[in-house]
């Protein structure tokens, strides 16, 4: 029964690890398109100021919107990424608890 207890504890270290992993993804992306979009507004103030017209205005403004997709593309693999961890480590937990259960009882 310890086995299975500290095996127990191990995940459950592991699984708090990679939530709180994802929450610091999931506040930082939440953050990141805010300041892009601040940061588009400033662009489209300042840029309208000196445009004759709206021609760099738009280029720049895509341009801009682009990394900030490529911000969000980065961000999803990511919590994809942890979601497949979070998953294997859970698979791997049940197939330990099984090991550890069928010793158990063949004990």
């Amino acid at each position: 029964m310890e086995l299975k207890d500290t095996s127990a504890n191990t995940y459950q270290a592991k699984q708090r690890q990679l939530e709180a992993q994802e929450q610091e993804l999931l506040r930082c992306k939440k953050l990141g398109l805010t300041i892009f979009e601040q940061a588009d507004q400033r662009l489209k103030k300042v840029l309208s100021e000196f445009a004759i017209d709206n021609g760099p205005l738009n280029q720049a403004r895509q341009l801009f919107r682009q990394d900030a997709e490529l911000f969000q593309l980065d961000t999803m693999r990511y919590w994809r990424q942890l979601l497949k961890e979070m998953y294997v480590l859970e698979q791997e937990y049940y197939k330990e608890q099984r090991s550890l259960t069928t010793e158990e009882i063949d004990g």
